[in-house]
C-alpha cells in the first residue's frame, strides 16, 4: 500500500493553531535556529555545526498530511502520543503523528530513535501535555 488514507470526516478540528506546542528535547549537537509561523502551520528549525538540519512542525489537520511509503522503510513505533509513522527514503528520515486535532511531523538528518526522544518531549508552550 503506497499511501495509507484516515477517514476524519464528520470531526471537528480546529482550525487556527489555538494550542502551541514546543519539544523540549532538542537532538544533541544542534540548536535551534529559526522559529516561524505561517498561516495554519508553525516550524521551528534546528541546525548543526556540520549544516545540518532537521525541522519540528505543527499544523492544523485540514492542511491533510500524505505519507508516501512505496518503496520506503516504513514503521509505526510507539509515543507518548500513540503510533507515530515513520519513514526513511534513501536517508530521508522523517516521523509523523497527530494529536489534539494538529499534525505534527519531524523531517531531517537524525536517527528515528532521536525522532521518538523528541516526541516524547512534546508540551504545549504553557507546559501542559
Amino acid at each position: 500500500e503506497a499511501y495509507e488514507e484516515v477517514d476524519r470526516e464528520g470531526v471537528d478540528y480546529p482550525q487556527t493553531i489555538e494550542k502551541k506546542y514546543v519539544p523540549t528535547k532538542v537532538a544533541e549537537g544542534y540548536e535551534e535556529m529559526a522559529r516561524e509561523e505561517v498561516g495554519k502551520q508553525i516550524r521551528i528549525i534546528y541546525l548543526d555545526d556540520k549544516a545540518e538540519t532537521y525541522i519540528f512542525s505543527q499544523q492544523t489537520q485540514d492542511m491533510g498530511q500524505h505519507i508516501n511509503t512505496e518503496d520506503t522503510k516504513y514503521e509505526k513505533p510507539d509515543t507518548a502520543y500513540g503510533k507515530a509513522y515513520y519513514c526513511d527514503n534513501e536517508g530521508e528520515r522523517q516521523i509523523h503523528w497527530d494529536y489534539g486535532g494538529y499534525v505534527f511531523s519531524i523531517l531531517g538528518d537524525i536517527s528515528k530513535e532521536e525522532m521518538v526522544e523528541i516526541i516524547n518531549s512534546v508540551i504545549s508552550e504553557k507546559g501542559e501535555s
